[in-house]
């Protein structure tokens, strides 16, 4: 297949007003199957990011027994994620939600072979608002973090079921006009997220950097749903890095960041092996469908963006992902300079 024509490219950088990078071996759909798979990485970290730090779900304690209903955006950002991270804010919190956003991304995400779609990710960031003992972390506001993540669940339940009836009622395209997802059975709360939840002790932050900050103690939380999963959550692998047990919920524990993103990466492989991912991701909505077709005569493009890229390649990480994380690496450097912090960020 002939590559790319340079005046196409050319006039592409133009209209964009950015200069288009590319592994310099890659022409004809090799480069088209990158940039798409590129274009998705940047629109995935930036989702993401807005969402957790920017526009973070900030529910009241006090407001458990009548949730104000979940906005569009926040059902979305909540659906496909394996777990919930409650952060009370405290000083320095927008330092910490960059610092804790930068961390658990660069943990999860494997360049070109993470699965992105749908929004999927391993947490949501939650900022609970009206916590007793100003944010300090005892057994009382575990109870009460916990009933709020029972609350929040039933929200989202509800939100989906309502979509999904509506959907029936319109056409997609109608649907894309408007606030409702265009495919509400793309967006599912995971077992895994019902089953457990994380809760950071913000008051012990420093203003640590994402390089240092994964020694940072949080509490994993076991609710009581664990139906849903292929085996009962044990603590058991990690018990020589427990600091504390406390008996909220169906057993609460205090480690680090560090250990506890482990824990939980190590339970959403489990699920999945036994499970596989839902929603699928081979069934893109008809709007990614029709937006990424090959102008090289291939046709629309099928499955997944984590098969785009071979991984056998040896190809260095580049494009519009790569540029997304560089430029929160210069944010959270920024404001680490801006509190008289030196920083190691790299």
């Amino acid at each position: 297949m002939p590559p790319i024509p340079q005046s196409i490219l050319r006039a592409e950088e133009q209209l964009l007003r950015i200069e288009l990078r590319r592994p310099f071996e890659l022409e004809g759909k090799e480069y088209f199957l990158w940039k798409v798979r590129s274009e998705r990485e940047g629109i995935h970290r930036s989702q993401i990011y807005v969402a957790a730090v920017m526009l973070t779900y900030s529910p009241s304690i006090l407001s458990i027994d009548n949730l104000p209903r979940m906005d569009v955006d926040d059902f979305h950002d909540t659906c496909n994620k394996s777990f919930s991270l409650y952060i009370p804010r405290y000083r320095k919190w927008s330092l910490l939600f960059t610092a804790l956003h930068n961390y658990i991304y660069r943990r999860w995400f494997q360049p070109y072979q993470s699965e992105i779609e749908h929004q999927r990710f391993l947490c949501k960031f939650i900022a609970p608002r009206d916590l007793p003992k100003n944010g300090r972390i005892t057994p009382v506001s575990i109870q009460g973090i916990l009933w709020l993540h029972e609350a929040m669940c039933d929200e989202v339940e509800s939100r989906r079921h309502h979509y999904e009836n509506l959907y029936r009622r319109y056409s997609e395209p109608y649907a894309l006009l408007t606030e409702l997802p265009a495919r509400p059975n793309l967006y599912v709360l995971q077992p895994l997220f019902k089953a457990l939840l994380m809760i950071c002790c913000s008051k012990e932050y420093g203003g640590e950097d994402s390089t240092q900050v994964g020694k940072l103690p949080v509490y994993l939380v076991r609710t009581r749903f664990e139906d849903e999963l292929s085996e009962p959550i044990s603590f058991l692998p990690i018990a020589a890095k427990i600091d504390c047990y406390l008996g909220a919920g169906q057993g609460t524990v205090r480690t680090s960041l560090e250990t506890a993103i482990d824990f939980v990466m190590d339970l959403e492989k489990r699920e999945r092996d036994a499970f596989g991912l839902h929603p699928d991701p081979w069934r893109p909505d008809t709007w990614t469908m029709n937006w990424f077709q090959t102008p090289l005569g291939a046709g629309r493009l099928v499955g997944p963006s984590s098969w785009l890229v071979n991984p056998e390649s040896g190809m260095s990480w580049d494009g519009d992902g790569y540029d997304v994380d560089r430029m929160l690496k210069a944010l959270e450097k920024q404001e680490l300079e801006n509190k008289g912090i030196s920083t190691d960020v790299v």
